[in-house]
């Protein structure tokens, strides 16, 4: 019985100090990139779609951010939908 008693504290101060010595996932060095690595063809098709970047506009009725070629206008305001644009108007 002492035996078993000892093994389980034994098992226990080891996850203890298993924990306590384990470094967060947050405290890991970030990959680094060299300049090469970063102007590199290989590098900017991993990272971009290749599509230029398009301009998000707020929908004025519900505040939901679309691109602009997406957005319907009514004079300076720009909605997400029609329907949006008629419940502006009629407010």
């Amino acid at each position: 019985m002492r035996l078993l008693v000892w093994l389980i504290l034994g098992v226990l101060v080891y996850l203890a100090i298993r924990k306590n010595t384990r470094t967060p996932d947050s405290n890991k060095p970030r990959p680094t990139w060299t300049a090469d690595e970063q102007n590199s063809e290989q590098h900017v098709q991993a990272h971009s779609s290749g599509k230029p970047s398009e301009t998000m506009v707020s929908c004025a009725q519900c505040q939901v951010f679309i691109p602009s070629s997406e957005a319907v206008r009514r004079g300076t305001q720009v909605f997400c939908c029609d329907e949006h644009a008629q419940q502006f108007t009629a407010q």
